[in-house]
């Protein structure tokens, strides 16, 4: 019975040597027979998935049982591609930023992972994916982005492509003037595009009320006429800026905010019952001219100074005495009384109520309030109080007591008059009595001081550190910042004009110098303020 199991075994086993006893040798008629099995052969077993039929490769890509000529193969084995490289340069097209152009890749001018021969804009980063004319120039580096193609043609040589080109066979000669309203520029010869070597006289004329500033751009020039020369395309801006006006008695008087020069008369003397000693004066949101005295505030029309209406009038809110008023950020128009402020409507005048309660502070008077650059109001006390020449400051919106801004006597501060802040946010207090203007610092109010060679000569009545002051004034009154940047201030009758560098004040020029013979004369008790552009 053993036998006949025995006898099959023998059979299937026969012709089989088994030299040694080698249990390694997998006998899958591998050509090498190395028990190894070395990967450099091709492996044999019929029944191995695993072969990418390569030839001597690294075999690291599954060909699912296919012949090595299967279009499935990758073509550079690395296991990425299966077979996809468009352009057979050696990269998949999966890593290949040309994918189309052979060895294209090796050129990327703007690195932004897209060859220069298959880039639409080859010189800058990106551009390529935006071409708003399908022309196959990217927008950036095409010279008429919205006209396909037209970046081939440009007759002038301006890089503008002639289908974008306003003056394709010419040069194109654009103005801008800033705020419309105060001014305007003539041409000659007039039009918007010119021949190559055409002169072009350029000519500001300013509205009422304003003062040509200067041009700018292509050409940089203060002077109101200037030649232009047409040799490429050009862009002006022409800007101009509010004159200076000087409440002065019973009248407001109007000068050339760049040269001072006088212009006339913009409120008659006493029009609309005006009577002086005037309180103050400054435009209001509407653009008209606001002149208060002891008895209101009255409005004038802000281009022909003609009268409108006595806006606040003694006894509205109980308005006993105006001294000193402002225009608060949201457009509403404050009066000081006494050791109060009232808040008004700015266009109707209407009462809205008490913002500043007597007694709410140390004030004992006022002569002058000014809203600031930090939204708060601040009041300058009444000479003749203990408080005399002190800032106070009050709450912009709610009117509640702050801390004082300025102490009496703090810098030398005496009987004061006006104040202003800075371009740099600095306060600028005149001081009647003692001739002078002091600088106190925007934030905390300190005086900035400043050795006393920062003034030459040296005023008899600094010490060597003393404060930063313009000295030698006649009766100082009323301040301000003029255009270019230089503090105007009220003395004696003439309007003087001061540098404020960092290093001390220079004085210039008189702004206006006070003549007899010239049709006007300036008190020595007035309030000087700038038109705003509208």
């Amino acid at each position: 019975m053993l036998s006949w199991i025995l006898i099959p075994i023998l059979v299937v086993l026969g012709g089989c040597s088994v030299p040694g006893g080698d249990t390694n040798d997998n006998d899958d008629s591998n050509i090498n027979q190395n028990v190894a099995n070395d990967n450099g052969n091709f492996n044999e077993n019929a029944g191995n998935d695993n072969d990418n039929g390569d030839g001597t490769t690294n075999d690291d890509q599954n060909d699912n049982g296919q012949p090595p000529d299967n279009a499935n193969d990758n073509a550079d084995d690395n296991g990425m591609c299966n077979g996809h490289d468009d352009d057979a340069d050696g990269v998949c097209a999966d890593d290949d930023n040309c994918p189309f152009d052979a060895n294209a890749d090796q050129a990327d001018g703007d690195t932004d992972t897209v060859g220069d021969i298959c880039d639409n804009c080859p010189n800058t980063t990106n551009a390529g994916q935006e071409d708003g004319d399908a022309d196959g120039v990217g927008d950036v580096c095409d010279n008429c982005p919205a006209a396909p193609n037209s970046d081939q043609a440009n007759a002038d040589g301006d890089a503008l492509g002639d289908a974008c080109d306003p003056c394709p066979d010419g040069f194109s000669l654009t103005i801008d003037v800033i705020t419309s309203e105060a001014g305007a520029v003539s041409l000659d010869p007039p039009g918007e595009c010119f021949a190559a070597g055409t002169e072009v006289t350029l000519s500001a004329v300013a509205e009422d009320t304003y003062t040509f500033l200067a041009f700018t751009g292509d050409v940089t020039s203060e002077s109101r006429d200037v030649v232009v020369t047409m040799d490429a395309d050009k862009a002006v801006t022409a800007a101009f800026t509010g004159n200076c006006f000087i409440a002065s008695d019973t009248t407001v008087l109007e000068f050339d905010a760049l040269t001072g020069d006088f212009v006339g008369e913009f409120v008659t003397p006493g029009a609309g019952g005006l009577s002086g000693p005037l309180k103050g004066a400054t435009f209001g949101p509407d653009g008209n001219l606001f002149v208060a005295a002891a008895d209101g505030v009255r409005r004038y029309h802000g281009t022909s100074g003609i009268f409108l209406d006595h806006v606040v009038r003694t006894g509205d809110g109980g308005l006993s005495a105006t001294s000193g008023f402002d225009f608060s950020p949201g457009g509403n128009l404050f009066v000081a009384d006494g050791d109060t402020v009232l808040e008004y409507d700015g266009a109707t005048g209407d009462f809205e109520g008490v913002f500043v309660t007597a007694g709410s502070s140390e004030l004992e008077g006022a002569i002058a309030l000014h809203f600031g650059p930090s939204g708060h109001l601040f009041v300058l006390a009444l000479p003749g109080g203990g408080t005399a020449g002190a800032v106070f400051q009050f709450d912009g919106d709610s009117g509640a007591s702050m801390e004082q801004f300025v102490a009496t006597g703090s810098g030398g501060l005496g009987i004061a008059f006006d104040f202003v802040f800075g371009p740099d946010d600095d306060l600028f207090i005149s001081v009647l009595i003692g001739g002078k203007v002091i600088r106190y610092g925007g934030a905390a109010g300190e005086p900035e001081t400043c050795p006393c060679s920062c003034i030459d000569p040296c005023p008899s009545d600094l010490l060597p550190d003393a404060n930063y002051v313009i000295s030698s004034l006649t009766f100082p009154s009323g301040v301000a910042f003029a255009p270019n940047g230089n503090i105007l201030v009220v003395s004696g009758g003439d309007v003087r004009e001061f540098a404020v560098p960092a290093a001390g004040p220079t004085e210039q020029t008189p702004f206006i110098a006070a003549d007899p013979a010239d049709p006007f004369a300036i008190n020595i008790i007035s309030f000087i303020t700038f038109k705003p552009l509208p």
